[in-house]
């Protein structure tokens, strides 16, 4: 394997994503036909989902996406030689990785609509990853090329393109440079791109406990980085609980009035109840993203453990409004009116939800959840169960 394709790994390793789509197999078809960039968000998906490369090669502009890498990188020497072997990288391991990830993962991804992000029409692609939570994709187009040329992740708070510059800035020595502006530091030991190259090389492996232990014997100056104490985040995720809190105490400690961060440190706010700031952020991703469903479901979970039920009860309705055929939505209201001990109206969500959904909602096994217990006594509880029977 050559030297850009390993690294193309690495970068992947870090800032890959999972799609998977609801449409129907005509969405890359409609994309060929009439190459708008909804219809192109619409088909990205869908060809993730069904696993198809080939789809992805035509979608993705690889040729613009590694031009803009190159370009952060200031050009260096060569770099129209590296490109081409970038290029057969991320075709031959960008593409795996992802559906990797998508069979490793039971969760959904879906187009959700344009927005317009520093006045550029962005198509957004929301990764609902179950217990992981979720995630935003934003794919980003020029009018004077064909495809996507670039794509911003919440998780990491940057474009692609940003992403794999500074992976390049890391471990090639012609962009000692750029590394050091990215590090700010004066200075770039060579031992300190020898750690970066073992790190992507170990988490190829497997070996995530001593590819974390690398990092963290880097010089603290580096240590507290944005980019490495990102990929600490990120690395920290495959180990005990314990260290992810830690890593990502830390990275909100160094970064966390960075905005483009917020999605990340989701975790963190819950982790120590910091309702309050994590509305705050879920408030401006909400504008960002246009009224979004989801994330003004999280509005309501944060309402409800911050203890204002009003609010919890306002959001979540707004959510069912925005999204009325999401389950998960009509769940979470039933926790509410659990909470506020609004039994009648519980039992009437139930029966909303086994008509609109087609499901069976067994009252014994709703018995057995933890919270549920003075609902399980209620006249109301009895009442139902008895009418099921």
């Amino acid at each position: 394997m050559n030297k850009v394709s390993t690294l193309i790994i690495f970068v992947v390793l870090y800032f890959s994503f999972a799609l998977q789509a609801e449409e129907g197999l005509s969405a890359f078809q409609t994309w060929k036909a009439e190459p708008s960039s909804a219809n192109a968000g619409l088909a990205f998906a869908n060809a993730l989902n069904d696993q198809n490369a080939e789809q992805l090669e035509q979608l993705l502009n690889l040729d613009v996406l590694l031009s803009r890498t190159f370009s952060i990188l200031g050009n260096p020497s060569g770099y129209k030689n590296m490109m081409k072997g970038a290029k057969q990288g991320l075709s031959e391991n960008l593409y795996k990785t992802w559906f990797s990830l998508l069979e490793q993962s039971s969760g959904e991804a879906r187009y959700r609509r344009m927005i317009n992000v520093d006045e550029q029409d962005r198509a957004l692609v929301m990764l609902d990853l179950g217990e992981s939570g979720v995630n935003y994709i934003e794919l980003i187009f020029d009018t004077t090329e064909p495809g996507i040329v670039d794509f911003y992740t919440h998780s990491s708070g940057e474009k692609a393109s940003q992403s794999f510059a500074k992976v390049f800035g890391i471990v090639l020595p012609e962009s000692s440079n750029f590394l050091k502006r990215l590090l700010g530091i004066k200075d770039i030991d060579k031992r300190v791109a020898e750690t970066f190259k073992s790190v992507g090389v170990l988490n190829r492996q497997g070996r995530y406990e001593q590819a974390y232990k690398k990092l963290k014997s880097l010089p603290k100056e580096i240590r507290d980085s944005r980019i490495i104490a990102l990929m600490l985040v990120f690395n920290s995720q495959n180990l005990e609980e314990s260290i992810y809190r830690k890593e990502l105490a830390n990275l909100d400690k160094l970064y966390g009035d960075n905005e483009d961060l917020f999605l990340m440190l989701m975790d963190h706010y819950f982790y120590t109840e910091q309702y309050d700031k994590g509305l705050v952020g879920l408030k401006k991703l909400n504008n960002r993203l246009g009224n979004d469903a989801s994330v003004i479901n999280m509005m309501s979970v944060f309402y409800f453990l911050k203890g204002d039920l009003k609010l919890a009860t306002k959001q979540i309705d707004d959510a069912i409004m925005l999204e009325e055929m999401n389950e998960d939505h009509y769940w979470f209201k039933g926790d509410i009116l659990n909470e506020q001990g609004k039994f009648k109206e519980l039992v009437q969500l139930f029966d909303l939800i086994e008509s609109k959904f087609e499901v069976y909602i067994d009252p014994d096994e709703l018995k057995a959840i933890e919270g549920y217990e003075k609902f399980s006594e209620s006249k109301e509880f009895k009442q139902w169960k008895e009418n099921k029977a």
